[in-house]
């Protein structure tokens, strides 16, 4: 079968629009509120088969990560879909090196996404991706008993209902949040504004906890399955807000005990969230080599699918050089993925000796409409 590539061309929107329902099972009101508000034509990167039928989809969504004080753009894949009729014939495949090519040539660093199932991380993992953000559930109950506070000196929140009046302060309170994480997705104006109105098709809430005129607090909620979700929260400095936040939320659904909130991971409880891919080998270990400028390390790179990042890299004094093929006995050979886990830092740890000269972090993104 010959496949054409194509960038996106105005035209194709409602064509990628029935792919989409064929493929996927989001509700109507998700599908309306995507399309007019999430969806871009030159975020749009498509296959056609030779008859000229769209076969294959995905959307390029740029964000902005935090790395090391520094902000760069990353393009998170969403919607990808084949028509089913050309499922398992390396369609998706082809659509994935096209889009990382196109990103290279734009600069883009990283590339993420979130799995829609299980079994799609070893799919997208012969791509290059690797799983790099991982969440923990925090449960949560309220007693039956009246609320006492943890300290007596602090003082109670007033808990209320996000209201469009409070968006610019309250964005300000969540962005300065959101970029106190290292290495974790943030998300624009923009982006907070669509988060809002999905969260109002699935009649989840934000909410807002205030004490003394400032906020200490944010809880995006949702009942999911029968089961209170916290799917991301943002606390000033203690977590004497969060069972605050989580008391309201309880009222609200009338739901004591069936309550979690989603957290970045913590050593003893980790669950699978997204996955990440180097786009550009070079500008990221330059970044990386700034962030750490003690780091005297030599690198040998392997990129199957984007042939521009093989070679060897040094890194030394806060300065990434790209030297000849042949660089030392001591040189670490790294494929794509443990390059993208050794500069994101997910459990650097946990691996053998030689690549504990990599700081471990903890990266994080939420709220992604997934």
């Amino acid at each position: 079968m010959e496949l054409y590539y194509f960038n996106m061309g105005t035209s194709d929107k409602e064509a990628t629009k029935a792919l989409w329902n064929l493929c996927f099972t989001e509700s109507k009101a998700f599908t309306k509120l995507y399309f007019a508000e999430r969806y871009s034509d030159c975020m749009n990167e498509t296959i056609r088969s030779s008859k000229g039928n769209l076969i294959s989809a995905l959307q390029l969504i740029p964000y902005p990560m935090n790395f090391g004080g520094e902000q760069i753009t990353t393009y998170y894949v969403s919607g990808a879909c084949t028509h089913p009729k050309y499922q398992g014939k390396g369609v998706m495949k082809q659509l994935l090196i096209q889009s990382f090519k196109k990103m290279w040539r734009e600069d883009v660093m990283l590339t993420t996404l979130i799995p829609a199932h299980p079994w799609l991380f070893d799919y997208y993992g012969k791509s290059g991706y690797t799983r790099i953000f991982d969440y923990s559930g925090q449960p949560m109950s309220i007693s039956t008993d009246s609320y006492i506070p943890l300290s007596s000196t602090i003082a109670e929140n007033e808990i209320l209902i996000y209201q469009p009046s409070m968006q610019k302060e309250v964005y300000t309170f969540f962005d300065y949040c959101m970029a106190d994480r290292d290495r974790t997705i943030l998300h624009t104006v923009d982006d907070f504004r669509i988060i809002l109105l999905d969260a109002e098709i699935s009649g989840g809430k934000l909410l807002v906890a205030r004490s003394g005129g400032e906020i200490n607090g944010l809880l995006f909620v949702d009942m999911i399955k029968d089961k209170i979700v916290g799917n991301e929260c943002l606390l000033r400095d203690n977590e004497h807000t969060l069972h605050d936040l989580f008391r309201k939320a309880s009222l609200l659904w009338g739901v004591r005990h069936s309550m979690e909130c989603l957290r970045p991971a913590t050593d003893t409880d980790r669950h699978p969230l997204g996955m990440a891919r180097i786009i550009h080998a070079y500008r990221m270990l330059a970044l990386y080599a700034a962030e750490h400028s003690d780091l005297n390390v030599r690198i040998r790179v392997e990129d199957e699918l984007l042939l521009e990042n093989n070679g060897c890299y040094e890194l030394k004094e806060g300065i990434c050089r790209r030297i000849e093929d042949n660089c030392g006995d001591d040189c670490l050979n790294v494929g794509i993925p443990l390059l993208t886990r050794l500069l994101l830092g997910y459990r650097t740890t946990a691996l053998v000796p030689e690549y504990h000269v990599f700081e471990e972090y903890n990266p994080w993104m939420s709220l992604m409409l997934n």
